[in-house]
């Protein structure tokens, strides 16, 4: 074989396997941190959470959800956005316990690839309330999940350019599950979860979000019209 050839079809091939790889580098599975959940009566419904990154329109094949290695929930025949695919896999909480998440995602690029993310140890507790120690309806999600509740009802995206909001407020989490030093068996402890997402992101002049980085001091995102800080510790 001609020795220029066998030089271009190397390159041809190099260049290929590069771009590959890039592709493959891109495509990640990032779980939103969900922390440890605590309620007041079982089962519950856990919206996990996240976002498969990746090359611009690659088809995702599935996406799953696995609880202590057992599959909980699967999504199909989804694809990359701009930004992502951002996930809502649910979790059908039975009992409490400590349990390992894991979410795996699989895309046919030339070839199967899967990719996962896990947190382990998310502890589930069943708590009493009333003096008599009565199981009351309802729960006390943590921060991560009451933000991702307020998220989706406000059809904002967890991703902005270089963050996630849910990462934000995770990482915003004092002694236990305190978010902004309110417990969350407060009354204002979504209120406070409500405060920190509008003061860190972005509007235009229509009340349009743009998911851009937060912190531009635009403010009153959701149009809440209240105080910053207003409700701390009452």
């Amino acid at each position: 074989m001609n020795k220029k050839l066998v030089l271009v079809l190397t390159i041809i091939f190099v260049l290929s396997f590069a771009v590959f790889a890039l592709a493959v580098q891109d495509f990640k599975v990032i779980l939103d941190p969900i922390g440890d959940q605590e309620y007041t009566s079982l089962p519950q419904t856990y919206d996990v959470t996240g976002t498969v990154t990746g090359d611009e329109n690659t088809e995702i094949n599935w996406i799953k959800l696995y609880i202590d290695g057992n599959l909980e929930d699967t999504i199909s025949d989804k694809e990359i956005g701009e930004d992502g695919y951002d996930f809502t896999l649910e979790w059908d909480i039975q009992d409490e316990g400590i349990f390992d998440v894991k979410v795996m995602a699989e895309i046919n690029d030339d070839g199967i690839i899967t990719r996962q993310d896990t947190e382990s140890n998310v502890e589930i507790t069943l708590t009493s309330d009333g003096e008599n120690g009565d199981q009351a309806a309802g729960s006390n999600p943590a921060a991560p999940a009451v933000a991702n509740k307020i998220l989706k009802e406000l059809g904002i995206k967890h991703n902005y350019g270089g963050g996630n909001y849910i990462s934000d407020i995770a990482r915003e989490m004092g002694p236990g599950t305190e978010f902004q030093g309110v417990d969350k068996t407060n009354e204002d402890y979504e209120t406070e979860i409500r405060s920190y997402l509008e003061d860190h992101d972005a509007w235009d002049g229509d009340g349009k979000i743009q998911n851009n980085k937060p912190g531009n001091g635009k403010g009153n995102a959701y149009g809440l019209n209240k105080e910053k800080g207003s409700n701390k510790n009452k």
